[in-house]
């Protein structure tokens, strides 16, 4: 078990590349082979290429902002859903955050 274990919740490697011929179930990470070292290179260079073209924060600066977005969670300092504007909560949140429920009224 505890291969498969590690696969499902082991904290993953920097690179992955899986050769999908000899390994469709993608279980034998092939990255730090020397006979993939060419086809890894190029597949990083499209990546890169590609996150440059779009204009990716990770790659052409400004990725700190990926951390600063709030947090609607909820704990002691940070409200969550109640602090959103009714019209933006979920639905439902309204009632959880009064305590109140639709209720039927029965016909008199």
């Amino acid at each position: 078990m505890g291969r498969l274990w590690d696969l499902a919740f082991a904290k993953r490697p920097g690179d992955e590349l899986y050769d999908l011929r000899k390994d469709p179930g993608q279980l034998e990470n092939v990255a730090d082979e020397p006979e993939y070292a060419q086809v890894k290179a190029q597949l990083s260079e499209r990546l890169l290429s590609e996150l440059r073209r779009t204009g990716d924060p990770r790659v052409v600066g400004g990725a700190e902002r990926l951390e600063t977005y709030p947090y609607y969670g909820g704990s002691p300092t940070k409200p969550g859903l109640s602090a959103l504007p009714a019209r933006m909560a979920p639905a439902g949140a309204a009632q959880r955050r009064t305590g109140t429920r639709a209720t039927r009224q029965s016909p008199s």
